[in-house]
């Protein structure tokens, strides 16, 4: 006897886009919107940062933030720029100060709906928002102003410019990649077309892309990132021609590495493998670092 074994599958009908987004909005509104007006700032980067973009609101200097008049130009300064551009609009409080990230958390569910849904369908892509707006992961880690979910929405968007230019052939799209690796830059430093080149040479190789490398349009795609990325880092280092510390264990003698040094070498490269002058703070053993990237 066979049986009817249309009772086992599964539904084939996908809510409407306008079904998904009213509740994937539902669910930001009602938990990311709502908790930026609480719990206050903690201390540290949360309140220290803070501090970063009102400076630049109170002084007028979007060049060199400060902290109670101490230079921090260890870091780039997009994420600053955005809590100032918030401040400006909102008054200084602890909901504009938050209120990047959150939006930047609704950019990454509108990138995982849009490429899950371009993938496998529209039952693919609410089941992607969903995962990204209800994890615990990225909630607690939009509670303070630390610019990694900035970071990946750059970068997702680099890396959905780089599959969709091929797929889809369209060249134009390629630009977005230097625009997004340069916004991401600004937001996090040089980690940014390290990790983009991390994850874009494989696809290229695996998939035999690399053959249409000229498609990527190298030089003018360049010329658009360090447009966008150079401008503050000269700047910068202008203004701060003495910003770093002096040359070897004596700190009031020797010659003073300057901004460029201080900043690409020491918070980068020396900060990287564990060498960052001062040390003041702790380097996750190499191993131990891998191992949590593969949990």
């Amino acid at each position: 006897m066979i049986k009817d074994t249309q009772s086992f599958h599964r539904p084939q009908q996908a809510p409407s886009t306008l079904a998904v987004w009213a509740l994937l909005a539902a669910i930001f509104v009602a938990v990311p919107f709502a908790s930026l007006f609480s719990p206050p700032l903690l201390d540290d980067a949360d309140a220290g940062h803070a501090q970063l973009a009102q400076h630049m609101v109170d002084s007028g200097d979007y060049v060199t933030p400060m902290i109670d008049g101490v230079r921090h130009i260890e870091k780039p300064p997009l994420p600053f720029w955005l809590v100032a551009a918030s401040y400006k609009v909102f008054g200084e409080n602890t909901f504009a100060t938050h209120l990047p990230n959150a939006l930047a958390l609704l950019g990454l569910t509108w990138l995982a709906w849009l490429w899950a849904r371009r993938a496998w369908g529209d039952r693919a892509g609410l089941y992607a928002g969903l995962a990204v707006l209800t994890s615990v992961g990225p909630f607690l880690f939009t509670r303070f102003i630390i610019p990694e979910v900035e970071l990946s929405f750059f970068l997702l968007v680099a890396l959905y410019s780089l599959v969709t230019g091929f797929e889809e052939h369209r060249p134009l799209r390629f630009y977005w990649i230097y625009v997004a690796v340069a916004l991401a830059t600004l937001t996090k430093g040089l980690i940014a077309p390290v990790f983009f080149l991390g994850a874009a040479i494989p696809f290229l190789a695996l998939t035999g892309q690399w053959r249409r490398w000229r498609s990527l349009k190298p030089l003018t795609g360049f010329l658009l990132y360090f447009a966008i990325a150079a401008p503050w880092h000269i700047l910068c280092g202008l203004r701060n021609p003495d910003q770093g510390h002096p040359i070897g264990n004596h700190p009031t003698i020797g010659n003073v590495h300057g901004f460029f040094y201080f900043y690409f070498v020491n918070e980068h490269i020396l900060r990287f493998i564990g060498q960052r002058y001062p040390h003041d703070y702790n380097k996750m053993p190499a191993a131990v670092y891998w191992l949590g990237q593969l949990l």
